[in-house]
């Protein structure tokens, strides 16, 4: 399986970004193969996260997708 970097972009009206503890959002991201890289693979997404005593850090979201034309 392949290890790859993806990079969260989010637009500025689509959903919130800051949250409190009872609340949710939604993630979404498109992705795309090149012809030959069909198959399973195995991502990480990095959210950075800010908390509200000014502390941050970067939540991992283990991402697995099986590829297919």
């Amino acid at each position: 399986m392949t290890r790859t970097r993806s990079v969260y972009r989010r637009d500025r009206d689509e959903r919130p970004t800051a949250l409190q503890p009872d609340q949710s959002t939604e993630l979404t991201f498109e992705l795309s193969m090149h012809p030959g890289m069909d198959g399973a693979h195995d991502m990480t997404i990095h959210v950075p996260v800010q908390y509200a005593d000014g502390s941050s850090s970067v939540l991992d979201l283990a991402v697995t997708g099986d590829f297919r034309d």
